[in-house]
């Protein structure tokens, strides 16, 4: 009577067998039935963690991918190399100018989380002062005083991670997958944010769903939130 085409229903409401005879009613009408989570998804991009159950990851991430990576990896090394060939007069200008307005190393070498939890060291142009971490780890926050006046340039550009190309000719990187934390810092986010482990199934990228559609996390909502992006990815 109200010509309606979609029901969107809850996860815990299907787990009831009342309201599953009254959906399945439904059906023969040719209403479609739609999870709450799969509509936040089209909608938004992204999953809604506080509605997802065990179940769903079974179903949606607990499965192999093995011909698509087959291919993915040596096609990504192949575009890093070629990249890093064309873009090395720029890196070298970025060189020197990191050697001219700050003293320290021009790479910065950082030990991140991989896929699978394996450690490997990541490549940047360094943006910060040599003793920004003398009082152990600290995540980078909006107007940074530890950031150099060119660091901020090449981190608003993200010139910075040119470096991290031979990160991907070493296969540790994608051009694309969720950003490789620290060690450090996943120990802490572990605690508080569900599931974070996940991210970790697959290659850490230079770029990814995240870091596109959402800014920089450096709270642990924050960190929630990019999850949420990463898990959809």
């Amino acid at each position: 009577d109200n010509k309606i085409n979609i029901l969107v229903i809850p996860a815990h409401i299907k787990k009831s067998s009342k309201a599953a005879r009254l959906i399945y009613k439904n059906l023969v009408l040719g209403i479609e039935v739609m999870d709450l989570a799969e509509l936040y998804e089209k909608i938004f991009q992204k999953v809604p963690l506080a509605e997802l159950e065990e179940v769903w990851f079974l179903d949606n991430i607990a499965k192999s991918h093995k011909v698509y990576e087959f291919f993915k990896k040596p096609i990504e090394i192949f575009l890093a190399i070629v990249l890093g060939i064309i873009l090395l007069p720029i890196a070298l200008i970025i060189a020197a100018l990191v050697a001219i307005t700050s003293p320290g190393p021009v790479i910065y070498r950082q030990t991140r989380f991989g896929q699978n939890e394996r450690k490997f060291l990541i490549y940047k142009f360094r943006t910060m002062c040599t003793d920004a971490e003398k009082d152990g780890p600290k995540l980078a926050q909006q107007n940074d005083q530890r950031i150099t006046m060119l660091g901020k340039i090449l981190r608003k550009t993200h010139l910075d991670e040119l470096p991290q190309l031979l990160n991907v000719i070493k296969g540790e990187l994608s051009f694309v997958g969720p950003r490789p934390e620290r060690p450090e810092f996943i120990k802490l986010i572990r605690q508080d944010v569900p599931c974070f482990e996940l991210r970790l199934l697959v290659r850490p990228g230079i770029t990814g769903w995240a870091q596109i559609n959402y800014k920089y996390g450096a709270s642990v909502e924050e960190m929630y939130e990019k999850l949420q992006y990463d898990i959809y990815y």
